[in-house]
């Protein structure tokens, strides 16, 4: 059997197995924004109308950015595949809050335009997967703070002594 094909079926079979799971609970109080980007807009999108969809994400690179997608029911899809993966960051999908999110993290320092297509699967056996694709514009974000370095040592102007060259005067046994 081929190799890539192999690897697909694992994938799939251990992200199903991930679905069938329950969402672990949320916690009263728990942040589930912890990381989110200063500035982050997602355009809305609409899943429940076709089995295409397109979205936008306009966000500073200092976290991340999700659009945010229900099924017609109101519920989480069931899983969520990448099909094309974004150039300039990563992408994770996740059910969170009784939502799917489609999260995107640019790589450290990256501005510009990105781009990446999800595909969805419903709980509802034998419904076609609704593919979601998302432009991504990155703008800088708050300038990280750099640590200050430390002042180098002064050196002084009195002459040093000169190195000392050593020879060894072992020798080996055999």
């Amino acid at each position: 059997m081929n190799k890539h094909l192999i690897a697909i079926v694992a994938s799939v079979a251990a992200l199903q197995g991930c679905a069938n799971q329950s969402s672990a609970p949320q916690v009263a109080g728990e942040d589930l924004n912890i990381g989110l980007a200063k500035t982050c807009t997602p355009s809305k999108v609409d899943v429940s109308a076709s089995t295409s969809a397109s979205g936008t994400i306009a966000m500073t690179n200092d976290g991340w950015c999700a659009i945010r997608v229900v099924e017609k029911d109101g519920q989480p899809f069931l899983l969520g595949l990448v099909r094309s993966r974004p150039e300039h960051g990563r992408v994770l999908i996740q059910k969170l809050g009784g939502e799917t999110r489609l999260e995107y993290t640019a790589n450290p320092r990256y501005v510009g335009e990105d781009r990446f297509t999800v595909a969805l699967r419903s709980k509802t056996q034998g419904a076609p997967d609704t593919m979601v694709q998302v432009a991504v514009n990155v703008s800088m974000g708050e300038a990280p703070v750099e640590p200050v370095a430390a002042a180098a040592p002064a050196t002084s102007a009195a002459p040093t002594a000169a190195k000392r060259t050593t020879t060894s005067t072992r020798t080996r046994s055999r």
